[in-house]
């Protein structure tokens, strides 16, 4: 078993949740649980949030390595969720962006590469979770 944090994970993967998966279906009670968490981390202390199993898809044009989400899918799309939320409010509150929310977009989000819409965290190509994530999560129009 391999410990890795959130931003490791998305510098080395590109995650795809297949379509025999579910969608997002966490409603308020694991949110709460999930937020309840992370507000007990202590600072400079490892939080274990749980297992992800994946399966290999081979390298991308990206230079990650493509992976099925098996496993994790609802903690990913959360925390994903959770830093557009973040981002989202600090630029309307006008704050310095800090250094760890610069690139919260191209890292978590979205990123355009040769005129193609690269996801980090994705569902299915062409299924409805992938649009509604794409365009409401994201913030990019497909």
């Amino acid at each position: 078993m391999k410990f890795e944090c959130l931003n490791d994970l998305f510098s080395q993967y590109l995650f795809t949740v297949p379509d025999y998966q579910r969608g997002y279906a966490w409603g308020l009670h694991e949110v709460d649980e999930f937020w309840g968490d992370l507000q007990n981390i202590e600072p400079n202390a490892y939080h274990f949030a749980g297992t992800l199993i994946l399966k290999d898809l081979g390298p991308a044009e990206s230079g990650k390595l493509s992976v099925e989400v098996v496993d994790g899918q609802q903690r990913l799309a959360t925390s994903v969720i959770l830093l557009r939320a973040l981002r989202d409010r600090i630029t309307a509150l006008g704050l310095d962006h800090k250094e760890a929310f610069r690139d919260i977009g191209k890292t978590y989000l979205w990123c355009n590469e040769n005129g193609t819409s690269v996801y980090p965290f994705a569902y299915a190509e062409g299924s409805e979770a992938r649009i509604f994530f794409a365009g409401q999560v994201c913030g990019d129009t497909l």
